[in-house]
């Protein structure tokens, strides 16, 4: 897909495993959700504070359903991308 004069990419990378769709859907389905929590922001510098007290109003959630190979087992990614540090 081409990139749109009004689209920003934010992430870009290759999953760790491969997943699977929800049975009955075509797509990958987002939700964007409000920052219910608030995020505390009183320990970091106000610099910080005035660029990210207006980026972390909301989140988006992407939901990706892991493949597995049999019915009822899970699988641990130790990371979100390839390209992230991996975890422990």
């Amino acid at each position: 897909k081409t990139q749109q004069p009004n689209e920003i990419l934010i992430l870009k990378g290759y999953i760790p495993r491969p997943i699977h769709l929800f049975q009955d859907e075509e797509e990958i389905g987002f939700d964007i959700e409000d920052n219910s929590l608030g995020m505390d922001i009183s320990n970091i510098s106000k610099e910080e504070r005035d660029v990210t007290h207006h980026l972390c109003s909301k989140f988006v959630v992407v939901t990706l359903p892991k493949a597995v190979p049999m019915e009822g087992m899970v699988l641990w990614w130790d990371c979100p991308l390839t390209s992230f540090p991996k975890l422990d």
